[in-house]
C-alpha cells in the first residue's frame, strides 16, 4: 500500500468527509462537517502542547483519522471503501474503534475500552469528539438541553483524560504512581483535564519529581533546604492537615521526609503572573494553636487579614497555611521533634503557552516578594526557603548522576521553566 503521507493529503479527506457528511447537520442544525474540522484541530492542538512523542507520519494518521471518525457510522462508506481509497491500516483501525455499535456495551464500557486501547491517536480524536459535544457555546444553542448527556460527556471526559495523561510523563516517570497519587488528591487535576492544561504547574511537578517516587534516596539535596541523604519517603500532592478536624486542609505538590525532616514543597509554573484575587483566608487561622515559635507568621496571618500585607505574584496565605500545616506535622506521631521546611520551587517561563511575553519587571518583582515574605517569617519554626526550577535544574546539571542529568535536561527541553538562574541570591 501506499505511504498514506505521499498518497492522500488532509485536504483531500476534507474534501472526501464535506462530501460523504453533506446534507448532514448536528443537533443545533450546523453543517456536520464543522464538527470534524473543530476535532481534527483540537488534536493538532493537543499533540502540540503536549508535546507528545509521536513521528510526523503518526501524527497525520491520527489528524486523517480525526476527520474521519464519523465516516463509517454516519455514512455509506465502509472500512473496506476507506481501504481502496488508499487509506493505512492505521487510520482505519482508529476509525472503527471509534465508530458506535450495537453491541450491548454501554457508553461508558465503550469509553474504557478507548482508554485503556493504549492508543494515544484514539484517545486523543475522543475526548476531542467528546470536547466539542460538551462545549457551552453549541450545548446553548441545542433546542432541547439534555443534562444526562453532560454528565455521560464529563465521566468520559475524565476517564479519557485520565488515559491521555499517561502517555504526557518524561522516560522514566512512573506513570501508575503519578497518576494514583494524582487520582487520591483534592484537587481533581486529572478528573477535570487541569493536568492537560498547557500551564499545568501539577504537570510540571509531577515530571520533575515523578522519578525520586520509586526510588526517593536518589532525590538529592534540595536547595536551601538541608536535607542530607537519604530522604526515606517521598510523595506528590500530600494532605498535611491542621489541628483540627473540619474545613479543607493543605495540600503539598511534594512532601519529602529525611530522618530528621519534613521539606514541604510547594511549586509554582504560570501562578504569580496571574491576575489575583484577595487572599483566601479566615479567622481560623487566628486561633492561638500554633506555638511561641511561630509569631512571626501569626503576626503575618493578621496583616493578610487586615489587608495591610499585599502581594501581587506569591500566594503569602498559601504559604502561610502550609507552613501552619507543617508546623501541626512536626508535633504529633512519627515526625515530632523533626525541623520543618517550606520550600516555594517556581518556575520563571519567558511567555504564555500561546507565545505572550512574561513581562522581566513582573519576574523581578515576584522574586522581590519572595524576598519579603522570607524576611516576615525569618527565625520562625518552620524555616522558609525557596528556589527557582532553573537553580534546582542547574543542580541536578553539576551531579556525578548520568540518569539525574538527563532527566534534568528533560525537564528543561519540555518545561519553558527558566530565564535565569539565582539572581539575588534567593534561599
Amino acid at each position: 500500500m501506499r505511504d498514506l503521507e505521499h498518497s492522500i493529503s488532509l485536504q483531500a479527506t476534507r474534501d472526501f468527509v464535506m462530501g460523504a457528511h453533506v446534507g448532514q447537520v448536528d443537533k443545533a442544525g450546523q453543517p456536520y462537517f464543522g464538527h470534524l474540522q473543530r476535532v481534527c484541530e483540537s488534536v493538532r492542538r493537543k499533540i502540540a502542547e503536549l508535546r507528545l512523542p509521536l513521528e510526523a507520519s503518526a501524527c497525520e494518521e491520527i489528524l486523517h483519522a480525526a476527520l474521519l471518525h464519523d465516516v463509517i457510522e454516519d455514512t455509506r462508506f465502509t472500512a473496506q471503501d476507506l481501504r481502496v481509497r488508499g487509506y493505512s491500516e492505521g487510520v482505519i483501525r482508529r476509525v472503527e474503534a471509534l465508530t458506535r455499535r450495537e453491541d450491548g456495551k454501554s457508553y461508558q464500557g465503550k469509553i474504557e475500552d478507548i482508554a485503556t486501547s493504549g492508543d494515544v491517536g484514539t484517545i486523543l480524536i475522543k475526548l476531542a469528539d467528546n470536547e466539542d459535544n460538551a462545549d457551552p457555546a453549541r450545548v446553548a444553542a441545542l433546542p432541547v438541553l439534555a443534562p444526562e448527556r453532560l454528565q455521560r460527556y464529563a465521566a468520559s471526559m475524565g476517564t479519557l483524560g485520565t488515559a491521555l495523561a499517561r502517555h504526557t510523563f518524561l522516560p522514566g516517570v512512573p506513570a501508575d504512581l503519578v497518576l494514583a497519587a494524582l487520582d487520591a488528591a483534592p484537587g481533581n487535576e486529572l478528573r477535570s483535564g487541569k493536568f492537560l492544561s498547557p500551564e499545568s504547574s501539577s504537570a510540571l511537578a509531577a515530571n520533575a519529581f515523578g522519578p525520586f517516587l520509586a526510588d526517593p534516596e536518589r532525590l538529592p539535596e534540595l536547595p536551601g533546604a538541608g536535607s542530607p541523604a537519604p530522604v526515606r519517603t517521598m510523595a506528590l500532592e500530600a494532605i498535611v492537615r491542621f489541628p483540627w478536624a473540619g474545613g479543607r486542609h493543605p495540600c503539598l505538590d511534594v512532601l519529602v521526609e529525611t530522618d530528621d525532616a519534613l521539606i514541604g514543597i510547594e511549586s509554582k509554573r504560570y501562578e504569580p503572573f496571574r491576575h489575583k484575587g484577595a487572599p483566601d483566608i479566615s479567622d481560623a487561622y487566628s486561633r492561638p494553636v500554633w506555638g511561641d515559635r511561630m509569631r512571626r507568621y501569626e503576626e503575618l496571618c493578621e496583616s493578610l487579614l487586615r489587608g495591610s500585607s499585599t502581594f501581587m505574584h506569591l500566594d503569602a496565605a498559601q504559604l502561610m497555611k502550609h507552613a501552619f500545616a507543617l508546623r501541626t506535622a512536626v508535633q504529633i506521631g512519627s515526625r515530632a521533634g523533626k525541623r520543618a521546611v517550606l520550600l516555594y520551587l517556581f518556575a520563571e517561563p519567558k511567555a504564555w503557552p500561546n507565545g505572550r511575553a512574561i513581562p522581566e519587571d513582573d519576574v523581578a518583582r515576584h522574586r522581590s516578594e519572595i524576598s519579603a515574605f522570607a524576611e516576615k517569617v525569618e527565625g520562625d519554626e518552620i524555616n522558609f526557603v525557596s528556589c527557582s526550577y532553573g537553580e534546582l535544574l542547574a543542580c541536578w546539571d553539576a551531579s556525578d548522576d548520568e540518569g539525574l542529568k538527563q532527566h534534568a535536561s528533560k525537564v528543561r527541553e519540555r518545561y519553558d521553566v527558566a530565564r535565569r538562574t539565582n539572581a539575588g541570591g534567593l534561599g
